[in-house]
């Protein structure tokens, strides 16, 4: 008997066994192309296996590469978007100027006994403008300055949330920043204390402390504390940033 006949007999016999559909390719095919690379010099049964394997190997490719295209670019891939250098010119164009920071924990203790941590930052600071009390200052990130979109810190800033009670001697602008949900010490309650350092020459304030809000967006402090009460300092942010509103939205609690 002709060797391909054999093989077809043999496949016939397999039907007879409920053997997976997928194995009943032509023997004529499997003979016919045993010169092919993915099943040169296989038994008939492994070259059927290596051509499925083949097949679904590229199928997950295909869907693979099309989950891909189709997911689109949230979290922390959205953050390079940012575009820094355009952040900064923005900055000092509103009369600002751009001031290198980094987070350092334990200012309160010898110098030796301070951490300097990662996630340095640029920050607009502004001073002198127009309706603003001499010799104040405030401070932005410059992400969050520049963002057309709104952010908790600014939101914050435009909306003016009342004061939450404090009958204590607890810093204001601490307490109102963690009443709106941000953070404001660093490590929580620690003798040691944290700031943000500035080592630019002659800076408004060598150490700042930002309320930073869950979306990551950081303002000083007491900016937000002396805006609710209708006091300026360093400049009003209102016609500054670049998220503009007629009626930017109320999400923090009215005392």
């Amino acid at each position: 008997m002709p060797r391909h006949r054999h093989i077809e007999y043999r496949l016939q016999r397999s039907r007879s066994h409920n053997y997976p559909a997928a194995w009943y390719l032509p023997a004529s095919f499997i003979m016919s192309n045993r010169s092919l690379h993915p099943t040169r010099g296989l038994t008939p049964m492994r070259a059927i296996l290596s051509v499925i394997g083949l097949i679904v190997l590229s199928l997950a490719a295909i869907a693979t590469a099309q989950a891909q295209e189709a997911t689109p670019v949230t979290g922390a891939s959205a953050s390079s978007s940012f575009d820094a250098e355009a952040a900064a010119a923005y900055c000092l164009e509103h009369g600002g100027e751009v001031r290198h920071r980094t987070p350092v924990l334990g200012l309160n203790l010898p110098k030796d006994q301070q951490i300097t941590l990662g996630g340095a930052r640029d920050f607009c600071e502004f001073t002198g403008g127009e309706g603003a009390d001499p010799g104040t200052w405030i401070s932005i990130s410059l992400e969050t300055l520049y963002s057309e979109e709104p952010t908790l810190a600014t939101l914050a800033y435009l909306t003016k949330p009342g004061m939450p009670d404090n009958t204590g001697s607890a810093n204001p602008s601490a307490v109102q920043c963690v009443y709106l949900g941000g953070a404001y010490d660093f490590g929580g309650v620690t003798p040691g204390g944290g700031g943000w350092v500035t080592t630019d020459p002659e800076p408004a304030f060598e150490v700042m402390s930002y309320c930073v809000f869950p979306d990551g967006s950081m303002i000083d402090a007491w900016g937000i504390t002396y805006h609710a009460n209708d006091i300026i300092r360093g400049a009003d942010l209102t016609p500054i940033l670049r998220y503009q509103s007629d009626s930017p939205p109320h999400v923090f609690p009215e005392q």
